[in-house]
């Protein structure tokens, strides 16, 4: 059974000694697994999905910063001219 390659589909050539291996069939096997994981994963849409949820996610955090920041700086600026009243009229 000789093997193909992709390119010119010529017989590649191959050793019989190297087939009946197991360490290597199992490899072959492991890499084929792999590619077959990999051509499904980039046929499916859940990867491109899960990023534009994380990039959604990413920016929904930075408003939420950037909100408490400013209501933080207001409500320091607020606590500050009460506490300033206060000590004035107290003294």
């Amino acid at each position: 059974m000789p093997l193909r390659s992709h390119s010119n589909q010529q017989p590649m050539k191959c050793n019989r000694k190297l087939l009946s291996d197991p360490l290597f069939l199992e490899r072959t096997l492991v890499m084929n697994s792999l590619k077959n994981f990999v051509v499904d994963f980039l046929s499916r849409e859940d990867g491109p999905t899960a990023v534009e949820y994380a990039v959604m996610l990413a920016l929904i955090i930075v408003v939420c910063i950037t909100a408490i920041t400013a209501l933080g700086s207001n409500a320091n600026k607020t606590f500050t001219g009460v506490s300033t009243a206060i000590g004035s009229t107290s003294s």
